[in-house]
């Protein structure tokens, strides 16, 4: 964003990083970042990257509650969720074996860095991106749960209004989250 603003210093950016789905067409906006499957839309949709996530927790919480040895014992721990995710089953794969669990939250909020954050000061266990939490993971402060299993990866696209009459500020914007993205994925 830094960069965007740098090479187009004549062009105003403003971010909302509400959790909530908005209407791009009715709300004005020029574009959305969407993290999550796309419903079917009358909008553009171009897939940028896939995030890779994980269960996680504090070294603190699993001494006192236990670490989990499958997804059957996932029941009895508390969870760090996104209110966005309430009602969102996990589902988590091994192999070709494919399993559904339903959290139960003690803790909720609509921010990804605070769910860290709660997770991190003994929360409860949280699902969240792996590239958010390496170091975290590094340092000692959170450990993987249930590490032999995997969680679907995140799609992240970006949606537009459509492909004609596109300014020309949306589609340098939209070039320059393409080449990032590629840089990530290297």
């Amino acid at each position: 964003l830094v960069r965007y603003v740098q090479a187009h210093p004549e062009v105003s950016l403003e971010l909302d990083t509400s959790p909530r789905h908005v209407d791009l067409v009715r709300e004005g906006f020029d574009l959305l970042i969407r993290i999550g499957p796309m419903e079917d839309s009358q909008l553009t949709a171009r897939s940028l990257i896939s995030i890779e996530r994980g269960l996680c927790a504090a070294p603190a919480y699993l001494a006192a509650q236990g670490r989990p040895a499958g997804p059957s014992e996932l029941g009895r721990h508390r969870f760090v969720l996104l209110q966005q995710s309430l009602h969102v089953p996990l589902r988590l794969s091994r192999g070709k074996r494919q399993v559904e669990h339903q959290p139960a939250g003690v803790l909720q909020c609509n921010a990804i860095g605070v769910a860290r954050a709660l997770a991190v000061s003994g929360g409860g266990i949280a699902n969240l991106p792996a590239g958010m939490v390496r170091t975290d993971v590094e340092n000692g402060l959170l450990e993987p749960v249930l590490p032999g299993w995997r969680l679907e990866a995140l799609p992240v696209s970006i949606v537009t209004h459509g492909r004609r009459l596109m300014p020309a500020k949306v589609r340098a914007f939209i070039a320059l989250l393409a080449s990032e993205t590629m840089a990530w994925r290297r």
